[in-house]
């Protein structure tokens, strides 16, 4: 039975012949057999099913997970690969998923095969050339990186902001960057221009940084291996009496003491034994009614939006 989406042509001995049905003008439909109306009514309704379907997702779900468009431009990954889709599917170039790092600031560094690191944009074109023997997450519109074992910083243009000359640097937290020399060794604190704010005083452990990154407004750093907290002036405000500082989290931190046995103090340092349970509401997949077929959404963005259904993503029409 031939089937056009402007009319449907139908043959049945028993009705008048052949006769057309147009679904916008449904022409002369007192002159058809009652039996013929029917047909041709439910051949419209079973004819438009998957011209709504295909319009609801216009991109099946067939995807491990799938990001928001950015220029008509998706990334989304399939077992090993990292692909890069248009509004209609098409993939449009692809890399190793394992080469590619996470998207942040609307970069993310990849490994390119002469094992060089550079940065990908939401496209998934190159946006700072591959240069670098490691490149880590952009944070606050900065990411470190490293060559000739050295670690600067550069900036979303790939631009340095300070040249190489860090043995080692954290990602930014709170404003500042934990960095460590490379003539003396020793750990402090840098801001995102290159300027030093806390002096280059903290020791150089063998398994783990001498400063640790700020959280909560504190920071430990470990003198005579001997861990305490300072504050972003340096202040000591908690002495350097453990073997292990971890960072604060809702005005708390865990340390250790000599003992494996784990203990937790407050912002003063003084050890409590019960605290407060950090009130976390359960994290819950997000859906939309428009999508009841959906488990899960993403965020719309250029009239698509991503949607998981029976364990795959897809993209349906918001538009």
């Amino acid at each position: 039975m031939p089937i056009r989406r402007d009319r449907l042509v139908l043959y049945d001995q028993k009705c008048a012949g052949l006769f057309y049905l147009y679904t916008d003008l449904f022409p002369n439909p007192s002159s058809y057999p009652m039996k013929c109306k029917m047909i041709s009514l439910l051949l419209v309704v079973v004819s438009l099913v998957p011209v709504a379907a295909q319009k609801k997702w216009p991109i099946k779900p067939t995807y491990d997970d799938a990001s928001a468009f950015t220029n008509g431009v998706a990334h989304v990954t399939l077992r090993d690969s990292l692909l890069f889709i248009d509004k209609t599917g098409k993939i449009l170039r692809g890399y190793r998923k394992n080469d590619v790092g996470r998207f942040s600031d609307g970069l993310a560094a990849i490994k390119m095969p002469d094992s060089k690191y550079g940065y990908l944009d939401l496209t998934g074109q190159l946006a700072i050339k591959p240069r670098f023997s490691y490149a880590h997450d952009f944070v606050d519109g900065v990411a470190t990186v490293v060559d000739k074992n050295l670690m600067g910083l550069i900036d979303k243009t790939g631009a340095y902001v300070f040249p190489l000359k860090y043995f080692s640097l954290l990602d930014v937290s709170e404003g500042l960057i934990a960095a460590q020399s490379a003539t003396t060794k020793k750990w402090g604190y840098i801001d995102k221009t290159g300027k030093e704010v806390i002096p280059f005083l903290y020791d150089n452990l063998k398994n783990a940084p001498g400063a640790e990154p700020f959280s909560d407004g504190l920071a430990a750093v470990y003198l005579h291996d001997k861990a305490g907290y300072i504050d972003k002036t340096g202040k000591t405000v908690i002495p350097h009496t453990f073997n292990q500082g971890n960072p604060f989290e809702g005005g708390y931190a865990t340390v250790y003491d000599g003992s494996s046995t784990p203990k937790t103090i407050d912002k003063t340092g003084k050890f409590v034994t019960s605290p407060p349970a950090a009130d976390k509401p359960a994290s819950q997949p997000k859906t939309d009614p428009r999508f009841p077929g959906a488990q899960e959404v993403g965020e719309a963005s250029e009239g698509l939006m991503p949607a998981k259904r029976n364990g795959k993503w897809g993209y349906v029409s918001v538009e």
